[in-house]
């Protein structure tokens, strides 16, 4: 359930309201929940990536590319948007 609600917090949706919590506790220095805590650590690595260096960033494609491509040799249906196109 907690791994669950963190990923949830990643959605952008959430940032304003993240930001001016954080924003809150660190102004009253109040510590953060820990599942608040988890959120915004989770949420600030989602934004980070993004931002990583091209050797990082091509490491991490070629793993979602091999973890693809391992789950479709699975018989996993791929998703709408992930569907190769027929030749």
């Amino acid at each position: 359930k907690l791994v669950i609600t963190a990923v949830l917090a990643t959605d952008m949706v959430h940032h304003m309201g993240m930001v001016r919590k954080l924003a809150a506790n660190v102004a009253f220095e109040e510590p953060l929940e820990t599942t608040e805590a988890l959120e915004v650590l989770l949420h600030a690595a989602d934004l980070g990536n993004c931002v990583v260096g091209w050797p990082i960033s091509r490491r991490w494609a070629h793993r979602m590319c091999e973890e693809s491509v391992g789950e479709a040799r699975r018989g996993a249906q791929p998703l709408p948007h992930m569907a190769m196109a027929s030749p």
